[in-house]
């Protein structure tokens, strides 16, 4: 079993931020940070422990110089912190066509292994990319018994960056897709009904 993180370089220069964790309390990193993903790795992580790091770098100037600086500063809390970061670039065409997308799903399944947990965070990449990301870690708890550590999403006011930035835990989101599988499974005379059921328990 492997921990594997899995984000997006951002394809615009970023502003750092201290973001409260609305959801998980190990979301919260009492650091200014310009990446969420920083947040999960420092929740996520044990000294000593090896994780592996899947940074999907769009062929975009901004991007791939935002890679090297999340690279550095991965490799920085890996020090501070003791956990040994193993970072794969997986490179990205300039592209929102079909193949390209299909290609983002095939290279990321190719990395993984069986029973990996997998910690992802949706905040940036361009608007299909967490639909690649649910197909991806759907796929791979199907067919790899993998797990799911966190799925995150961060929100910064751009327009008014005084304002506090709050980061997400939305895996129940995520498992949603599960319980829509369930309910049309069982041929239950009012489906409606029953999910509404499962939502209330979600938002009590």
């Amino acid at each position: 079993m492997t921990k594997i993180f899995v984000g997006s370089a951002p394809l615009q220069k970023t502003v750092p931020t201290q973001y409260c964790a609305k959801d998980n309390s190990r979301l919260q990193f009492e650091r200014t940070i310009d990446h969420p993903l920083y947040a999960m790795l420092h929740g996520y992580t044990q000294k000593g422990e090896a994780v592996k790091i899947i940074l999907c770098v769009t062929d975009h100037s901004v991007a791939k110089e935002n890679a090297i600086v999340m690279k550095d500063s991965i490799h920085r809390m890996g020090e501070e912190f003791g956990f040994i970061p193993e970072i794969i670039e997986l490179m990205l065409e300039n592209d929102e066509g079909l193949v390209s997308h299909a290609s983002l799903l095939s290279n990321l399944v190719k990395l993984c292994g069986e029973d990996d947990v997998f910690y992802v965070d949706i905040t940036y990449g361009t608007k299909p990319t967490p639909i690649v990301f649910f197909n991806f870690l759907r796929f791979m708890s199907r067919a790899h018994n993998s797990g799911i550590g966190c799925v995150c999403y961060a929100r910064f006011e751009h327009k008014n960056p005084d304002k506090p930035s709050y980061i997400y835990d939305i895996s129940p989101l995520y498992m949603m897709t599960t319980i829509i599988d369930h309910i049309a499974e069982s041929n239950q005379s009012d489906p409606n009904r029953l999910f509404d059921l499962l939502l209330g328990e979600m938002n009590p």
